[in-house]
């Protein structure tokens, strides 16, 4: 299988840095930096069945602040 095969033969996602070990703690894999993002990181869904993803105090406040167009 070639590299550029290997990388998309999982389900993968960019998030930001401060939040790689919240996904890693419910089955992400870290891939690498994301080249194309500052400060955020791929991970990769490789475990079969079902994707799932965190959910954080901290994670739930960022998407209602975005929600609301920002920092209000």
């Amino acid at each position: 299988m070639t590299e550029e095969a290997e990388k998309t033969r999982f389900q993968t996602i960019s998030v930001p840095d401060a939040e790689v070990a919240e996904w890693y703690a419910v089955g992400w894999s870290y891939v690498g930096m994301d080249d194309s993002s500052p400060d955020h990181s791929v991970i990769a869904w490789e475990l079969g069945g079902p994707i799932v993803a965190p959910f954080s105090e901290a994670m739930r406040i960022a998407e209602a602040n975005a929600a609301l167009g920002g920092n209000r």
